[in-house]
């Protein structure tokens, strides 16, 4: 699947999109994607160091799943039935 994104790693993120008004941007659009996985903390590397998209994370989306590590959140305005999650 592609990404709606196109800066998915740290060094794009930091030069070309420093202040995630793209990503933000890209969230609060009709081309919000459906689900967003977090397999690193949004902190992680001091990528959002003003923690800008938290907020808008909470605002749109809804945890769905998580472990120790990984996060994926649904979109908040979409109705998906979830399968249970297995015994880990």
């Amino acid at each position: 699947m592609r990404s709606p994104y196109e800066h998915l790693w740290s060094l794009p993120v930091r030069v070309l999109d420093p202040d995630l008004d793209e990503l933000t941007a890209l969230l609060r659009s009709d081309r919000a994607p459906t689900w967003l996985v977090e397999v690193y903390p949004v902190h992680n590397w001091g990528l959002d160091p003003a923690g800008q998209i938290d907020p808008v994370i909470e605002e749109l989306y809804r945890e769905v799943w998580a472990d120790c590590t990984d996060r994926v959140y649904l979109l908040r305005s979409v109705d998906r039935e979830l399968a249970e999650l297995p015994d880990c």
